[in-house]
């Protein structure tokens, strides 16, 4: 079972006496109460607070509903994960000893199961060619061409993913066009250019591309997080050994410090990328260890944007241009506009903007053997890299790089955010299970939650085999940090 969160409450010690209390069966639990009772949702993530001051679990008989975690004590968090399907009723039951309490989902009927229809672009090089087409359809589809120059095979298939031929005739002479792909549903179009003026590659000696240059630390390549808006990526994630008093960007984007984060301390002469939010170092040390979410706070400060408790604005990143406000925090609508997300954290739909083409320039993957997920750069498809990439997955299987692989998509300006590790206080789990990354965004308060005292929570990235999303998480954990640099 997947866990996106878990949440460890001290609870104040019970103290039974008597046999009479002994004897009674209600003494084994205690009364649960539920944040809500009733959910419609089509798919996706939500949350359940729970309310208990003793043991409980959580079960449901309906297949297309997951829970994580099934079981706990005292006040909790549960994820319940909704799969699409067609219209149903069912109820999730947590007990508690003799105590029940019960919530009830309507999952709403999702057309879209039967509706869709996707191709992978191609970029033709110099004088024509030969390339292939992915096209994954939910019902049968047809292809046309309005250039003589372009022959297709096949020009129709059915439901699923299939291959279709694409070969551009070689000539010296300049013609562009587009290739229509058609279901019962919806249309695609392909732009082809065929340009003389650009030699085709020799594949005895293939063309030593030079990449192109950028600021210290960054990947060169523009990503758009909102309306004339674009950024630079980081080249990895965010490091810091705290003996040495150092920060540091990752060497490459596939590396995790993992199950060593528990060894942090102030004095710990070793490398670590796990961090409890906003913990730069200007109120709260990058080895803050506190299990309270409230320790994390500054001055009723929300957002971390703009202000020193953001890791890019306060700290001076050896490798990244070594001085302080050269970098910063992702903010919430920018994750959302830069990746496409369309649920909010409750598995609502949004209707939030994005950038243009945003289902195809993302992707679950595993590079060097480590499970993620892909963002491409904006003009990745203008000349994309000479590796297979199939987007808009749900297996990180879909797409695995080696490193030498791997070189030629980050050469192209390609992010990789590799599956991490969670930690709370020195224990670290989940080591390369979730791409859980903190944003700049505060999400909310609850106050006097679980008898636990006020808790706070921020808004996370959340990308998993099940969708491309987002979350909030406690601000008391530690998760690792990818920054961003504003395109110049």
């Amino acid at each position: 079972m997947k866990r996106f969160l878990t949440i460890f409450i001290a609870l104040a010690a019970l103290v039974f006496s008597g046999c009479k209390d002994k004897d009674d069966p209600k003494k084994s639990g205690a009364e649960i109460k539920l944040s809500i009772d009733y959910k419609t949702i089509q798919s996706g993530t939500f949350s359940v607070i729970i309310e208990c001051d003793a043991a409980w679990k959580a079960s449901s008989e309906a297949s297309w509903i997951t829970l994580s975690p099934e079981s706990g004590e005292g006040g909790n968090v549960v994820l319940v994960t909704v799969e699409a399907g067609t219209q149903e009723q069912a109820e999730v039951i947590f007990t508690s000893g003799a105590y029940t309490a019960t919530l009830t989902i309507v999952r709403k009927a999702d057309t879209s199961l039967d509706t869709y229809l996707s191709a992978t672009p191609i970029f033709i090089q110099g004088q024509g060619g030969k390339y292939d087409i992915t096209v994954n359809s939910s019902s049968s589809w047809t292809a046309t061409s309005n250039m003589d120059f372009v022959t297709l095979s096949p020009k129709s298939g059915s439901k699923g993913k299939s291959t279709m031929k694409v070969d551009v005739s070689t000539s010296t002479k300049f013609g562009s066009g587009q290739i229509t792909i058609q279901n019962s549903t919806h249309k695609v179009s392909i732009q082809i250019v065929r340009n003389p003026s650009q030699a085709t590659p020799d594949p005895q000696q293939p063309e030593q591309e030079v990449v192109p240059t950028s600021p210290q630390g960054t990947l060169w390549a523009a990503y758009s997080v909102g309306n004339n808006k674009k950024i630079r990526f980081s080249k990895g994630n965010l490091q810091y050994n705290p003996a040495q008093k150092k920060w540091k960007f990752a060497d490459n984007q596939y590396d995790i410090i993992g199950a060593s984060n528990g060894n942090i301390s102030a004095t710990y002469n070793g490398w670590i990328d796990l961090f409890g939010w906003g913990t730069s170092g200007f109120s709260l040390q990058p080895t803050e260890t506190s299990k309270t979410s409230k320790d994390y706070r500054y001055n009723g400060q929300s957002d971390i944007s703009d202000s020193y408790r953001d890791w890019g604005v306060y700290c001076a990143i050896s490798n990244g241009g070594n001085k302080a406000n050269l970098w910063r925090t992702m903010t919430r609508s920018e994750w959302r506009y830069v990746v496409g997300v369309t649920k909010d954290c409750d598995g609502n739909v949004i209707a939030a903007p994005h950038r243009t083409n945003a289902e195809n320039l993302r992707g679950l993957a595993t590079v060097n053997g480590r499970k993620g997920f892909i963002l491409l750069p904006d003009d990745y498809y203008k000349a994309p890299a000479t590796v297979n990439f199939t987007p808009n997955g749900s297996s990180y299987n879909d797409n695995i790089y080696t490193v030498e692989q791997w070189k030629l998509m980050q050469d192209k300006g390609v992010v990789f955010f590799p599956c991490s590790a969670y930690r709370e206080g020195k224990k670290v789990t989940d080591v390369g299970t979730y791409p859980e990354y903190w944003l700049a965004t505060f999400y909310d308060m609850w106050e006097g939650w679980g008898g636990s005292g006020d808790r706070y929570f921020a808004m996370v990235t959340l990308v998993t085999e099940k969708g491309y999303s987002e979350m909030f998480n406690f601000i008391n954990v530690g998760l690792p940090v990818r920054l961003i640099q504003d395109y110049q």
